[in-house]
């Protein structure tokens, strides 16, 4: 009965985990790394365009088609026909990804005032400790800014190497499926998101943000392509039912939510944030008549 719920798990996990688009994201910040960063800040306002630039073409994208990925499993398993999604169901998707895009530009805003704020300080802060040893040289000073920003940078990119490295043994362990393989890859993974998660300069806490709010908005987009599909292949008032996973090891309140009704008994969708694993979350909303005579007790492991 699970198979098809890890099915879908699997195809929408690169996209929830930020594989691919966190190394494009990391990439955009890292273009404009440079000294006129600090001599220029306009140059932080196209980095901002930038970023809602890829949010909006590439990542909305990637989450939609990720969404209907993860319901073709649980359709195909129903025996249900899967259709392109269309008419009222498609028109509702695109007023929430018009929505989710907003949503996304705002918080990028919220970042980039405070990244645009301590690009201020630091240059000045930078002038101040110089003042006593001559006169301060504005573009030596934003040039030294600079390469302490690249240097970071640069370990995050390392960082984001092994992330990438350690994702492909993962999925390897998996296919074989030793438990022994699988468990030390999911170790190294985890040491390698801590490793990222370390790098703290300016430019690393924007992108820290900036990351944030792309893999919440990519998850919310996710879920929102898997309920037009479902909708558009059982009926705009299809039952869905909030399945847990990750088995033990499950958040408590996504543990807690397990086989109740989304939205009405649930507060909202999976991964939309009301839940302590937030963005992270890994539950599914599966539609009633998947569940009917043999539902799922406990939350599965996957």
């Amino acid at each position: 009965m699970s198979d098809p719920i890890r099915e879908a798990i699997a195809a929408g996990r690169p996209t929830v985990e930020g594989a691919g688009w966190q190394d494009d994201i990391h990439a955009i910040i890292k273009r404009f790394a440079t000294p006129s960063l600090y001599l220029n800040l306009s140059v932080s306002e196209k980095m901002r365009k930038e970023l809602v630039r890829y949010y909006a073409k590439e990542l909305v994208a990637q989450a939609n088609l990720a969404g209907l990925r993860t319901a073709k499993p649980i359709l195909r398993d129903i025996g249900s026909p899967i259709t392109a999604v269309r008419g009222r169901a498609l028109r509702e998707l695109n007023g929430w990804t018009a929505n989710a895009v907003k949503a996304f530009q705002e918080e990028l805003n919220l970042a980039h005032v405070t990244l645009r704020g301590e690009t201020r300080v630091a240059f000045f802060r930078a002038k101040r400790d110089v003042a006593g040893f001559g006169n301060a040289d504005r573009k030596q000073l934003a040039s030294d800014l600079a390469k302490a920003s690249k240097a970071d940078m640069a370990a995050k990119t390392k960082g984001y190497n092994r992330i990438r490295s350690a994702r492909t043994k993962l999925a390897k362990a998996e296919k074989v499926g030793n438990t022994v393989t699988v468990k030390a890859a999911r170790v190294e993974l985890l040491k390698a998101k801590a490793a990222v998660k370390k790098t703290d300069d300016l430019l690393g806490r924007f992108e820290k943000a900036v990351q944030a709010s792309a893999r919440d908005g990519a998850r919310r987009q996710m879920a929102a392509a898997q309920k037009a599909q479902y909708q558009q292949s059982l009926g705009k008032d299809v039952k869905r039912y909030w399945v847990t996973v990750n088995g033990s090891q499950a958040c408590p309140t996504c543990e807690d939510r397990h086989m109740l009704l989304v939205p009405d008994e649930t507060g909202g969708e999976p991964g939309s944030g009301q839940t302590y694993c937030g963005a992270s979350c890994q539950c599914h909303a599966v539609p009633k008549i998947h569940l009917d005579g043999t539902p799922i007790p406990k939350p599965i492991v996957a």
